[in-house]
């Protein structure tokens, strides 16, 4: 007998492979560390780590430990795809691997909704992890939608993510 993927696998899976293109692939925003800034990207972050260790406290105005702290919410952020691919056999890890992507995402769009009067230095803190791009106009791929602050790789982490939890909610074959 064949065993085919329901519909809730499909959904973690479909999730975690849009919240990899959002995290890894796309640009999050444009930092508003600096005036027309670098984007928010995950390569720009991780080539960002050894300053950030070293300076990241004095930037912000806080002590080494809440860099620390900071540096290691990010690398979850960036394995974060890994839970929501592995949904299709636990439903408990969609809804892990989706839970800190969604926040960071619906950070960013209220940080733009409010036009930068909430969330400032939580953005700021996020906009640390900005980085030249690799490849200008296509690694990360920078595109922003409408005339508001946040770029398509915020819509796809919010979107995989969503993908992912719904499908933790859904009943597998396995579960009977």
């Amino acid at each position: 007998m064949v065993k085919t993927m329901n519909f809730g696998r499909f959904l973690a899976f479909l999730g975690g492979i849009i919240t990899f293109a959002g995290t890894w692939w796309l640009s999050l925003f444009l930092s508003p560390v600096i005036a027309g800034g670098p984007p928010v990207y995950s390569i720009g972050g991780i080539s960002n780590f050894s300053w950030l260790i070293g300076n990241g406290g004095a930037a912000l105005g806080v002590d080494n430990w809440v860099v620390y702290l900071l540096l290691v919410v990010y690398s979850i952020f960036l394995l974060s795809f890994i839970p929501q691919l592995a949904g299709g056999k636990s439903r408990i890890s969609a809804f892990i691997g989706s839970v800190l992507p969604l926040a960071v995402g619906v950070i960013i769009m209220i940080y733009s909704l409010t036009g930068g009067t909430m969330l400032t230095q939580v953005v700021s803190a996020m906009g640390l992890f900005a980085g030249d791009p690799i490849v200008v106009g296509w690694f990360p791929f920078h595109y922003v939608v409408g005339a508001q602050f946040e770029a398509i790789g915020t819509y796809a982490i919010i979107f995989g993510s969503l993908l992912a939890l719904i499908s933790s909610f859904i009943p597998r074959p396995d579960d009977y």
